[in-house]
C-alpha cells in the first residue's frame, strides 16, 4: 500500500470514529468546528446539536433573548457578555460577594467627618439630574463595585465642588488598599476606600493608572 493510500485509509477511519451514527455532514462539520474552535481558543465546549446550533451570536439574541423580554414582561435585558460563558458554580466562585475579615477592622471603628448641616439660605430645588449637570461619568465595565461606587462619588463630589470632572484610578484602589476592611478583588467596602483616599491623599488619573480587570 502506498503512503497515499495509507493516510487516506487513516483518514477514512478517523472520520468514521467521530461521525456518529446517523448524523448528517451538516452536523459532523459544525461538530469540527467546535472541536478547532476548542483547540484554538482554550475552551472547553462539549459538542452536541441543539435547537440554538444553526444561530449566529447576532441571530440567538434577536430571536431567543429579545422574545424572552418580551414575553416575561421583564425590564432588563439579555445580551452576549463575559459571563455568558461561565457555569452557575463558576459564577458563585468568581462574583459571590464580600467576605467581611471581622479580626481585622469593623465598620464601626471608621472615623466619620462628615455632617449634614441645614441651610436654610442655600436654595435647591426638589429634584437635581446629575447627568444634566456633567457630574456623572459612563457607565463602566466594573468588577470591584466597592472601587468603582466610590471613586464614582469622589468623581462627582469634586465636578461639583471645582467644576471640573477628574477621572481618578479605580485600579489603584484595588491594588493600594488592602490593609483595612478593602481586600482588591475579593471586596471591600466605600467607607475603606474614602479613608484609603484621604490618607493617600488622593488617587493618580484612570489614564496614569487604567483599570485591568483584577
Amino acid at each position: 500500500m502506498s503512503g497515499g493510500s495509507s493516510n487516506g485509509w487513516f483518514n477514512k477511519v478517523a472520520f468514521t470514529t467521530m461521525w456518529g451514527e446517523g448524523e448528517t455532514l451538516k452536523d459532523f462539520s459544525r461538530k469540527c468546528d467546535v472541536e478547532s474552535h476548542n483547540t484554538n481558543s482554550g475552551q472547553k465546549y462539549k459538542l452536541g446539536i441543539d435547537t440554538f446550533s444553526d444561530l449566529t451570536n447576532e441571530e440567538f439574541k434577536a430571536e431567543m433573548l429579545q422574545s424572552y423580554d418580551a414575553d416575561s414582561g421583564q425590564t432588563y435585558k439579555w445580551v452576549i457578555n463575559t459571563f455568558t460563558y461561565l457555569t452557575n458554580e463558576e459564577f458563585k466562585a468568581m462574583r459571590n460577594g464580600y467576605k467581611h475579615r471581622s479580626s481585622r477592622i469593623s465598620v464601626s471603628s471608621l472615623k466619620s467627618s462628615f455632617k449634614c448641616e441645614i441651610m436654610s439660605s442655600f436654595a435647591v430645588t426638589d429634584t437635581v439630574d446629575w447627568r444634566q449637570n456633567g457630574a456623572l461619568t459612563a457607565v463602566k465595565n466594573q468588577g470591584c463595585c466597592w472601587a468603582f461606587s466610590a471613586v464614582a462619588a469622589v468623581e462627582g463630589i469634586v465636578q461639583i465642588t471645582t467644576g471640573e470632572l477628574f477621572l481618578p484610578s479605580e485600579q489603584e484602589l484595588v491594588d493600594c488598599d488592602t490593609s483595612g476592611i478593602d481586600q482588591g478583588c475579593k471586596g471591600g467596602l466605600m467607607d475603606g476606600a474614602f479613608e484609603f483616599i484621604i490618607s493617600n491623599n488622593g488617587l493618580t488619573t484612570e489614564t496614569n493608572y487604567p483599570d485591568e480587570g483584577n
